[in-house]
């Protein structure tokens, strides 16, 4: 897994970020400081969404993923904001974007 961190909020900091990777303290876990908001303007643009919506967003692959040049396509995205595009993140929705790779 890869979490992006990225400053967003007045007072975000990699400082503050660091401290909030504990929260997903798993030797699989491989955490970023996105100073430059890469993954906003990637996501942006692959959602139809403005840069200022695309955060606080969980992209999810699937397990036979080929990244080359350009970003691929995710298999599920989730957000835990008021958007209307995209599937609201909860427990169940995230298990059955998960479940389908298993059939």
């Amino acid at each position: 897994m890869l979490v992006l961190w990225a400053p967003y909020l007045k007072g975000d900091s990699q400082a503050k970020a660091e401290i909030a990777t504990r929260y997903l303290a798993d030797n699989r876990v491989r955490h970023f400081w996105d100073l430059w908001r890469f993954g906003t303007r990637v996501y942006s643009e692959q959602f139809s969404c403005r840069p200022q919506e695309t955060w606080d967003i969980y992209v999810i692959y699937g397990p036979e993923l080929a990244w080359k040049e350009a970003p691929p396509q995710v298999d599920l995205w989730l957000h835990s904001r008021n958007l209307e595009k995209g599937t609201r993140f909860s427990k169940e929705s995230l298990e059955a974007g998960i479940l389908e790779w298993t059939r």
